[in-house]
């Protein structure tokens, strides 16, 4: 029994500690109940525990049997608060010695359980009374016992219904939040926009009463948005992500594959404007780029930084010149001709790098007036090269003028 006692006493310790944040006024809100729970729920999964699927802790403690399948994701986990096991481990008198030893053994085990399991709900228990205003639960503290037979889950549900039915500004600011625009030229990824209101959904949901809100709904403004934006020559990648979505069937546009293609989409786009870089490197802006076609963009950057190019590859042989005509002039056995040599190589050298640079820049003018040059198409409003306008081979009388794999990508 030392034992047992000891087992409840250590996991109790355990548990007591955690650090919770206190609701201080007795005007609380449902936002702090949940919150009060969900700080528990990570105190509660300290210890480990076979009961309660044996992969959650003691977090069976703080939910009814549906709220904690939800929480789990098990439709099947059912929620164990056994009482204490026999004082007898039943033996009989005609057991083996290994019987004997395998029922010991298991008998043990299940007082062990037992005992992690009271020290773990009692741990809890005082975490909320400790950090809750005496008042809201008064109603529960008997006068004798006080809260000794009161269970963690009792206090919470005492607190949820306790709780203003309503949180007006809070409710206010979620919905805010919620219909916030997309910024396509914040430092936030699509990938974790779409995360954040989906957060955010389900933080209404657990409104009290439940505000729901149709993901559908918030997809049809986001697709608004995004094809405004994929109009523009910086939101190009946007189009080729909007006809992968609009070909999928209705029952696959889901949330998780509307998330993939226009999250990988906007990376994209994020990449392409890193490599641009912004104004104070002389770079065109994000503003200008949605004013401008995309390939002029491109070249205008690699002129720029072939310029850079060419002046470092200079420096650097200039200074290797300089140093190794410092070691010439130091050596007894230099001669001219070397030195000549030398020259002569390194002039063919810059005389070549001259002409890479203006082979890379003059690149800007090359194709300017080329029919065929990528831009929006006036026939599909998409951004590519080859057959444009009145040749592009979504017009049925180019079809036929069209690839193979284009067919097959595009059928009729």
């Amino acid at each position: 029994m030392s034992n047992a006692i000891a087992t409840r006493v250590a996991t109790y310790n355990a548990i007591k500690t955690h650090r919770i944040t206190a609701i201080t006024s007795s005007q609380f809100t449902h936002d702090q109940v949940l919150r009060l729970r969900r700080e528990l729920t990570g105190a509660a999964m300290i210890v480990s525990t076979p009961l309660g699927g044996g992969e959650h802790g003691h977090t069976f403690f703080l939910y009814d049997e549906t709220g904690y399948r939800t929480f789990t994701g098990k439709a099947d986990v059912t929620i164990e608060d056994s009482a204490c096991p026999d004082i007898d481990p039943g033996i009989a008198d005609n057991d083996a010695s290994g019987v004997v030893a395998r029922k010991t053994a298991q008998w043990k085990g299940k007082i062990d359980t037992h005992y992690a399991k009271e020290g773990v709900k009692a741990a809890l228990r005082d975490l909320i009374v400790r950090n809750v205003p005496s008042v809201t639960i008064e109603a529960l503290n008997d006068e004798d016992s006080g809260f000794a037979n009161v269970t963690p889950l009792q206090l919470l549900d005492h607190l949820f219904s306790k709780a203003k039915l309503v949180d007006t500004i809070g409710i206010k600011k979620l919905l805010q939040e919620r219909d916030q625009p997309i910024d396509f030229e914040g430092d936030m990824s699509l990938d974790t926009f779409f995360t954040v209101i989906e957060k955010l959904i389900r933080k209404l949901k657990k409104q009290k009463p439940p505000i729901d809100t149709s993901l559908s709904n918030l997809r049809a403004n986001w697709l608004h948005s995004i094809e405004e934006y994929g109009a523009k020559p910086a939101g190009y990648v946007f189009q080729r992500a909007l006809v992968q979505w609009y070909k999928l069937d209705q029952v696959n546009q889901e949330q998780e594959k509307f998330k993939e293609i226009f999250g990988e989409a906007d990376d994209e786009r994020r990449r392409a404007l890193a490599l641009m870089g912004n104004s104070s490197n002389g770079l065109p802006t994000k503003d200008e780029i949605n004013n401008v076609e995309v390939h002029d963009i491109v070249n205008t950057y690699m002129s720029k930084a072939m310029d850079v190019f060419v002046g470092a590859a200079q420096e650097t042989i200039n200074n290797a010149v300089d140093t190794k005509f410092k070691n010439l002039g130091n050596s007894a056995n230099s001669d001219t001709s070397s030195n000549e040599k030398l020259k002569n190589e390194i002039s063919q050298l810059r005389q070549q790098l001259a002409g890479t640079k203006k082979s890379i820049t003059s690149n800007d003018d090359k194709f300017k007036d080329h029919p065929r040059r990528r831009r929006i198409c006036k026939a599909c409003n998409q951004y590519h090269g080859g057959d444009l306008d009145d040749k592009c081979w979504t017009k049925p009388e180019n079809r036929a003028n069209a690839t193979d794999t284009w067919r097959k990508a595009n059928p009729e």
